[in-house]
């Protein structure tokens, strides 16, 4: 008898056991099971991930290809330009006017990389409206070159702030371009001018520094119409302490004219160069030679 219930309670603790392993069992082959979707979620993750990085290669690889392909259309629009330029040419066309041609497309070409986006202009005084529109900071309002004072004069129709005008009144001091030899522009007498102008007779570099000792104050907004690189430089020279963040410049013979790059624009950006500070342009005018700049 006591056999008979040993024997019945190991059978059925063997019959548990042997349900607990089949569950155990169960619960491995589901973990199995499982174990394996993640992994299987992982590689599919992996792969999906690649493909991303092939297509963002493909897609880097098409839009560099589009970039080279468009310079290089580019410069083929650039050669078909100066192409078309030599079959116009006749023998006996005016040179003067061919090279006003050439500074023209050259002037073209400096917009479309350089300012393409901004403001183009039909009327010269427009530029100076322009400029004063943008002024933000306040401080010396200043034209160089002043001759008949018509710029001056529409600047001061502007603002009750004085202007000052800075001309020798003797002309050009050196020869510019042809038909702007030394003494081009001299004047007889002083203009009219508005009540809040105040004329400075002299050359620049000899009225500049004693203004600049008397006056502490940064530039607002700076006209400069005095045409060429020397005198730039010099009012450079002198006001690059003046001129900051804010500061409006507008250039009255920047370019559009044959030689242009070695006159007021090579001043500006040997400036620029010089002082390492950043500009954008704000305008131009289509039909002549004027552009205003803001230093940012």
């Amino acid at each position: 008898m006591l056999f008979k219930q040993l024997k019945q309670k190991i059978d059925h603790i063997l019959e548990n056991t042997k349900t607990n392993l089949d569950l155990i069992k169960q619960q491995d082959i589901q973990s199995k099971q499982m174990y394996s979707k993640i992994i299987e979620s992982i590689e599919n993750l992996s792969n999906n991930i690649i493909d991303l990085q092939n297509n963002y290669n493909y897609i880097t690889t098409k839009l560099t290809n589009l970039e080279n392909t468009t310079q290089e259309y580019n410069k083929e629009l650039i050669n078909i330009r100066e192409k078309l330029y030599r079959l116009d040419w006749e023998p006996n066309q005016n040179i003067k006017q061919r090279l006003q041609n050439i500074a023209s497309m050259e002037t073209a070409e400096f917009i479309i990389k350089n300012m393409n986006s901004v403001p183009a202009l039909n009327v010269t005084l427009n530029i100076l409206d322009l400029a004063f529109s943008k002024c933000t900071i306040e401080g010396l309002i200043i034209e160089f070159g002043v001759y008949s004072g018509r710029t001056v004069n529409h600047i001061a129709n502007l603002t009750n702030e004085t202007v000052y005008g800075f001309d020798s009144f003797e002309g050009l001091p050196e020869d510019w371009r042809s038909g702007f030899e030394k003494g081009t522009f001299k004047t007889n007498c002083l203009p009219n001018v508005n009540k809040n102008v105040q004329l400075i007779k002299g050359l620049f570099n000899d009225t500049l520094p004693i203004f600049l000792n008397e006056h502490k104050e940064i530039c607002s907004l700076i006209h400069i119409d005095c045409d060429l690189y020397s005198s730039t430089k010099c009012i450079f020279d002198n006001l690059k302490d003046k001129i900051v963040s804010g500061t409006i410049i507008v250039f009255d013979e920047y370019f559009n004219y044959p030689g242009w790059q070695e006159g007021e624009y090579k001043a500006f950006y040997e400036f620029i160069n010089e002082t390492n500070l950043k500009f954008e342009y704000i305008g131009y005018v289509e039909i002549s030679e004027q552009v205003a700049v803001k230093i940012l």
